[in-house]
């Protein structure tokens, strides 16, 4: 009996070892697709993210601002209603402590010269202040209810003081000639009182500012102006 040996057939193994090479390189291409995919989808994340965080930044601002602007039409309707209301009952004004706080003075009668030589609220004199503490406005008028008895508080909701928000006032006062006029010499200088050029205008400008925070911290303060012009006769001291 004739034991035949027959040799593995060379052409299969190396067709079967090609086999294994070729899936090897598929799988590797498979997973170098994977990471191209991955590194374009966060890619595409990321832009999304700045878009979104740029679209409530910019929905952020609106609403601040348009509640600092309501708040900033309260104040100034009532500044500029207590400017109005001193003017064209005398046109004349007296600004005491030109700060942050501020009231005016201005005299019943304006002919009434012992008001204005006194200075003193039993003479006659009406007074308004404006008090700045914190986010709030505190209007009072004088005690003695000359114009309005009433006091009046303006909160601005959107300005957290804590955080660095402010409310800033800036009083602007502009000579509009060349007279020169004080305590002793406001008689004589204006004569009958009916004075037709201003000696000076009024200006207040309030200002709020409001700093962002959290995720919009490196964004710029938002800001919000308005500017209040009064032309009357003013009396300067000294």
């Amino acid at each position: 009996m004739n034991n035949v040996f027959s040799l593995p057939n060379a052409s299969a193994s190396s067709k079967h070892f090609r086999g294994r090479t070729r899936a090897g390189r598929k799988r590797a291409f498979t997973l170098v697709e994977l990471l191209v995919v991955a590194l374009i989808v966060g890619i595409v994340i990321i832009i999304l993210m700045r878009v979104l965080l740029n679209y409530f930044a910019a929905y952020w601002e609106t609403q601040t601002r348009l509640r600092l602007q309501r708040d900033m039409r309260t104040a100034s309707y009532w500044i500029r209603t207590d400017l109005t209301a001193l003017a064209q009952r005398n046109g004349n004004f007296d600004l005491l402590d030109p700060g942050n706080d501020f009231s005016f003075l201005a005299a019943d009668d304006p002919k009434d010269t012992q008001d204005w030589a006194d200075n003193s609220l039993d003479n006659g004199l009406d007074e308004f202040t404006y008090l700045f503490s914190g986010n709030r406005i505190i209007r009072k008028w004088d005690p003695r209810g000359g114009l309005s008895g009433t006091t009046k508080e303006i909160v601005v909701g959107a300005l957290e003081p804590q955080y660095g928000d402010s409310i800033d006032v800036r009083i602007t006062l502009t000579d509009l000639n060349d007279s020169t006029v004080t305590r002793s010499d406001f008689n004589g200088t204006l004569g009958d009182y009916e004075y037709t050029t201003p000696i000076r205008a009024v200006e207040v400008e309030l200002i709020f500012s409001k700093k962002p925070r959290g995720i919009f911290s490196k964004r710029p303060p938002i800001v919000e102006r308005a500017r209040l012009r009064s032309v009357a006769l003013y009396r300067r001291v000294g």
